[in-house]
């Protein structure tokens, strides 16, 4: 979607009590070189987004990759997204960092996520987002929950030009959800349905939940193509629930190197 929500009464902070990561994309290359060389696990995905709503001024499409590195239970990834509409006046969507780590409590396989994402909406805002997000995964029912914290900001260069005194405003906590029905079609196919407020570079106020289903088929042991179906409303505590819009996104993962034994080993877990 590329745009934010309309924020709450948040707090204003002094633009000193912030330091910002400017070297983002220097660091996901450095990460990508590293686990292109690396024995353990590596993943690969690639994805287009076509969709349309309110404040997107037609249709817009988007180009997305992210590189995972699986290794003894720990997860690392990076990504980034370009978006390409002529109304957009950053080309660049986001760029995500997140590590993770597996664990087991009696033999239930548990994952935690530590993420960074930055994101420039235009020449004159941008936001900055850190958070955490707790993963349980059953047979047929998928549980993620989390919280992030947000700082939306003016570039200095918009800054120097309006003489604002202030650069930034915080959204200290919102909470993350997905709730995710998972059903296995035969041995290539599967499809899940979800209700939550974050997607791919995308993270929304908790009252602004959307709609998701995606298609997953196996290609082969290392790669699967996938197709994913979201609709999104306006609100959910409004008194009236307005469409706000949808989009569409195809893509394909590929296990480009690896080694086995990276995962942890489970029995298997019916509901």
């Amino acid at each position: 979607m590329g745009t934010p929500t309309k924020a709450k009464n948040l707090p204003e902070i002094n633009r000193h009590q912030l330091r910002y990561n400017k070297p983002m994309l220097k660091w996901t290359i450095v990460f990508i070189l590293f686990a292109m060389g690396s024995e353990a696990q590596v993943l690969a995905d690639f994805s287009l987004t076509t969709g349309r709503n309110y404040v997107s001024f037609g249709q817009y499409a988007k180009f997305g990759g992210q590189f995972f590195y699986k290794h003894k239970g720990w997860n690392f990834s990076a990504g980034a997204g370009v978006v390409f509409s002529q109304e957009r006046e950053k080309k660049l969507d986001a760029l995500r960092l997140s590590v993770s780590k597996d664990f087991t409590i009696k033999e239930l396989l548990f994952n935690t996520q530590l993420f960074y994402q930055r994101s420039p909406f235009s020449a004159r805002l941008y936001d900055q987002a850190a958070g955490v997000l707790f993963n349980h995964n059953r047979r047929q029912w998928h549980f993620y929950l989390g919280a992030n914290t947000r700082v939306f900001s003016l570039t200095n260069k918009y800054k120097a030009g309006t003489g604002y005194e202030e650069n930034a405003l915080w959204e200290p906590v919102n909470v993350m959800y997905r709730l995710t029905w998972h059903k296995p079609v035969g041995k290539k196919l599967e499809i899940n349905t979800s209700v939550t407020n974050f997607d791919q570079f995308l993270i929304e106020q908790e009252t602004n939940p959307f709609l998701m289903t995606d298609f997953r088929y196996r290609v082969s042991e290392k790669s699967k193509i996938y197709f994913d179906a979201i609709y999104q409303q306006a609100g959910f505590f409004n008194i009236r629930v307005n469409y706000f819009g949808y989009y569409l996104r195809a893509g394909y993962t590929v296990d480009i190197g690896g080694t086995s034994g990276n995962s942890v080993k489970l029995k298997a877990i019916e509901w």
